[in-house]
């Protein structure tokens, strides 16, 4: 993965992209555990930009697709009762 945009090193930059594409373990763990020492988290989310871009993946050490499923859920489960 190769983001010159960013501003410093980031443990993900010569990892393979398909780490961070996908949301199934035990890739997604990999690309996750990737994240956990970078300083770059922010600039990360920056860069995607998850909600404008509809990137289903990992970037900037969470899947933000799962957020989204985990509020719907919840607005389901309270709709409901």
């Amino acid at each position: 993965m190769r983001y010159p945009e960013l501003p410093g090193p980031a443990p993900c930059r010569d990892l393979p992209s398909g780490l961070f594409d996908m949301v199934e373990w035990p890739d997604a763990e990999l690309g996750l555990s990737a994240c956990e020492t970078c300083t770059m988290k922010v600039e990360c989310l920056k860069l995607v930009d998850p909600l404008r871009s509809y990137f289903d993946g990992i970037c900037g050490g969470y899947v933000p697709i799962l957020d989204k499923l985990e509020k719907a859920r919840k607005k389901i489960d309270h709709d409901q009762s």
